[in-house]
């Protein structure tokens, strides 16, 4: 199958644009953030459905859950080895249950194996690559972008209630491939963990917004230069999630 899917891409055009996913927002420090359900009509060319595609970030999602939503779910759904992950069968889902029963903060090195196995397993053979990516990467490397080129999207009505990273990516939206986000519901045991990871955060994520709509306030009165380098600083902590064709130029 493999074989026959990288000669199905020798007649696809390559990536224009790569696929960036954003975060669902700035993650709070030495935390992780879930990224947007969304999916780019891009991907069909190379043989990724939108149906798996967004399963595939589900997976990612329990993969990077913390470790409290984790045990919540073995607590209320009876083991994580009944929930499957996306694509990639039973065996990580056991790595990752052995994992959530450690106590112990291995998100990110779930995330990685998790990013490992689809890469090899499933993007690769596609003739694309997979990565999450510092914000100072996506705007250097991957967009090959000045250091100059403005972090965030100017300040107007239409953003000023948008989030940091909303805002962000409104700024980068010219380089990267487009994005939809009407795609299908989680499965009710994905939303259950998904419900507990955002619990987790919600404290936090609250205090971020407050101070947040204050910044946004001074500078639309025109006394926020502060607020501004403050939401830039907050633009730096994003992760990305990219796609990029493999293939040399």
């Amino acid at each position: 199958m493999p074989d026959t899917i990288r000669i199905r891409q020798e007649k696809v055009l390559r990536l224009e644009r790569p696929v960036v996913v954003p975060q669902l927002d700035v993650p709070p420090i030495a935390e992780s953030v879930p990224f947007q359900r969304c999916y780019a009509d891009v991907l069909a060319g190379y043989n990724v459905p939108m149906t798996e595609f967004v399963s595939f970030l589900d997976g990612l999602a329990i993969a990077q859950a913390p470790n409290s939503a984790l045990q919540g779910l073995k607590v209320v759904g009876g083991g994580l080895t009944k929930l499957p992950l996306p694509l990639l069968g039973k065996g990580l889902g056991h790595g990752i249950n052995a994992l959530a029963g450690s106590g112990a903060g291995f998100d990110s090195a779930r995330a990685r194996l998790y990013l490992t196995k689809a890469n090899k397993e499933y993007f690769a053979p596609r003739n694309l690559r997979l990565s999450i990516v510092k914000d100072e990467e996506l705007h250097t490397r991957v967009l090959g972008l000045a250091p100059g080129t403005p972090r965030l999207a100017p300040l107007m009505k239409e953003t000023l209630t948008i989030s940091v990273c909303d805002r962000r990516f409104a700024a980068i939206k010219p380089h990267v491939a487009d994005l939809r986000y009407n795609v299908p519901s989680e499965s009710r045991d994905i939303k259950t963990v998904d419900v507990l990871a955002k619990k987790h955060l919600a404290s936090r994520m609250s205090r971020s917004s407050k101070d947040l709509a204050k910044m946004r306030e001074d500078q639309w009165r025109g006394r926020g230069f502060e607020g501004a380098m403050e939401e830039v600083k907050m633009a730096s902590r994003l992760r990305w999630l990219v796609i990029e064709d493999m293939r040399p130029p």
